[in-house]
């Protein structure tokens, strides 16, 4: 544009020389207001630019928070189906651990009632503390604790401490939308509501059968602890037609099995020593014929018996055996 400018003033000066003195001031004039308008326009384009760069920054900003979003929901849900898996294993991997708590912390009363309470409560802080894809969903919420398990006898259930609800599983917890379906129309809204943030239906009564499977399954060995061995002779009792249960410690006034079998009642000492079993077990058991109100009464060792004790069992009329011969009692 300039030098269509230029070319024009030249021509002009050529034609007309005497108005020289005319064009020059107005040359500058024009010259000045022309870099004004184009430093204006410059000034312009750049506050515009900046502008639309800000909202293409936004877009962005807004674009990327978007797909993080669906991102943390994605996996959000991801780790929710895995969690009833996670803790269904760890119970089967975890299970002799879980029975080390379960013999120390269940209370039984004098009808053979059971206190869950302090073993739950150890039980709830156990899956909390190792359960990685709870962990995992703590942290990608950005906490440490504020998803956490509530167990007891009916449920383990995923909680949320801070919106004080429980944790709604994708189609609460069945496999498929199919199966949710086919449980709403069975069960009903109210029903299924009841659900919500289900882990895992009757952990206790999944663990005790847990405990009987593995019984059954036992055989001898020269490593088990005292208290496996007392839970092997017991099931050695069942295998022979005998309703019988190991007791649980401490108030099981000197007797670690009880059994019976048509109209007998049998007590019994299990001692899983590495030498000949002395006089205190056949004293104990004598004792617990009387509390018991026993007809048998039996002291089970697998290596043997000091002579002393056979004197004291053979006036008291107790048998003593080796766990192999748990199978000819009648």
């Amino acid at each position: 544009m300039q030098i269509i400018v230029w070319f024009i003033v030249f021509i002009f000066i050529l034609t007309f020389p005497k108005l020289l003195f005319l064009l020059i001031p107005i040359f500058i004039i024009w010259n000045v207001m022309n870099s004004y308008a184009i430093a204006e326009d410059k000034k312009n384009n750049q506050g515009r630019n900046f502008f639309s760069d800000q909202a293409l920054k936004k877009k962005k900003e807004k674009k990327e928070k978007e797909k993080k979003e669906r991102e943390t929901i994605s996996k959000n849900e991801e780790y929710l189906k895995l969690m009833p898996r996670e803790v269904t294993n760890l119970i089967n991997k975890e299970i002799n651990t879980i029975r080390n708590a379960y013999r120390k912390s269940i209370k039984v009363d004098s009808f053979e009632r059971k206190n869950y309470e302090k073993f739950l409560d150890e039980f709830e802080e156990y899956l909390i503390e190792t359960s990685e894809t709870l962990k995992s969903i703590n942290k990608l919420h950005g906490y440490t604790s504020r998803y956490t398990f509530i167990v007891n006898e009916s449920y383990i259930k995923l909680y949320d401490s801070l919106e004080r609800d429980y944790v709604r599983l994708p189609h609460d917890g069945y496999a498929s939308f199919d199966e949710w379906i086919e449980a709403l129309n069975s069960l009903g809204e109210k029903k299924l509501k009841e659900k919500k943030g289900l882990i895992f239906e009757r952990p206790i009564e999944f663990i005790e059968n847990k405990f009987k499977e593995i019984d059954l399954g036992m055989t001898y060995d020269p490593d088990m602890d005292p208290f496996e061995y007392e839970r092997f002779c017991a099931n050695e009792f069942k295998k022979n037609g005998w309703d019988a249960e190991a007791t649980k410690g401490s108030s099981d006034q000197g007797v670690d099995v009880l059994a019976s079998k048509n109209d007998k009642v049998l007590v019994a000492q299990c001692k899983k020593f590495s030498k000949p079993v002395g006089n205190k077990a056949v004293q104990e058991i004598v004792a617990g014929i009387k509390y018991y109100n026993a007809t048998i009464g039996i002291v089970i060792a697998p290596n043997g018996f000091t002579n002393s004790a056979s004197k004291l069992a053979e006036a008291n009329k107790i048998n003593l055996i080796h766990h192999s011969e748990i199978k000819d009692l009648e």
